[in-house]
């Protein structure tokens, strides 16, 4: 397992075989808190015989987890509301369009007069 992750981070480095930097530097954060968290995992078994270096490394497993979730939904919420911000101004474009072409119209037939 710590090999296979370790393979993955050092290939997605050189190779860098997503499309967007942004892509590639989620999945390295990924990969280093699968990492992280398959260690802090394995140093709670009974190879650390002190309950409270336990307990410790049990706060950084929680963490580890809730600062990635964290990460995650964050960018969750900026890709939402950013798709909702590009549908507003969407909306107030074509609005800003019907209301000049009526003005438009407007000046033409009080010319025609």
């Amino acid at each position: 397992m710590y090999v296979q992750v370790t393979v993955q981070v050092l290939l997605i480095t050189k190779l860098r075989p997503l499309h967007s930097q942004r892509e590639t530097l989620l999945e390295l954060f990924n990969e280093v808190v699968t990492l992280l968290s398959t260690y802090l995992v394995m140093s709670c078994s009974s190879w650390i015989p002190d309950e409270d270096d336990k307990l410790q490394i049990g706060y950084a497993l929680i963490f580890v987890v809730f600062s990635h979730l964290f990460v995650h939904f964050s960018l969750i919420l900026k890709d939402t509301l950013s798709g909702i911000n590009q549908k507003c101004c969407v909306i107030s474009d074509k609005e800003r369009a019907e209301k000049a072409k009526k003005k438009r119209h407007a000046k033409k037939v009080e010319a025609k007069k």
